[in-house]
């Protein structure tokens, strides 16, 4: 099937309208996605171990970190999604490539109760949105990864 637009904003209001269940852009080819990024108790578990051991202003390597640590349940959540705290703004990139620092905000969702979303909907990349109930520290370390919520299908 071949899509025919009048204008480029024609293009962009249909991956809008398409992308939560996924399209074709119909400028450049690329897939469009909704994802829901979604907060898991091993992303939890693992800032909690970076805030036990640098300071707020200390940067760090999240793969180096956690391979010296040598915990089960770290090494796919150091290489596949603990960089993704970022979405919520818990972490922040620093200096080089694979350096972070923890900001105010992870101090005051580990140490205060402040509540964060459950999932941040991305598209291409970028932050679309919050979706789900907020989460207190209690509530996060209950999150188990599920791909079906990752790809926003309800089964």
């Amino acid at each position: 099937m071949v899509l025919t637009f009048n204008s480029l904003q024609e293009a962009i209001d249909y991956v809008r309208d398409n992308a939560e269940k996924g399209c074709l852009c119909p400028c450049c080819g690329k897939k469009q996605k909704v994802y829901y990024q979604h907060l898991t108790k091993e992303m939890v578990k693992g800032l909690m171990h970076l805030m036990d051991s640098y300071t707020i202003t200390e940067e760090f390597h999240l793969v180096k970190f956690f391979q010296k640590l040598n915990l089960d349940y770290i090494p796919s959540a150091a290489d596949a999604s603990i960089y993704k705290l970022t979405l919520w703004g818990l972490l922040e990139p620093s200096g080089d490539k694979g350096y972070y620092r923890y900001t105010q905000k992870a101090i005051d969702f580990i140490k205060n109760g402040t509540m964060i979303p459950k999932f941040i909907k991305t598209l291409d990349n970028r932050i679309i949105g919050e979706s789900g109930d907020l989460l207190t520290l209690k509530g996060a370390l209950k999150e188990d990864f599920d791909y079906g919520k990752l790809m926003g299908l309800n089964i």
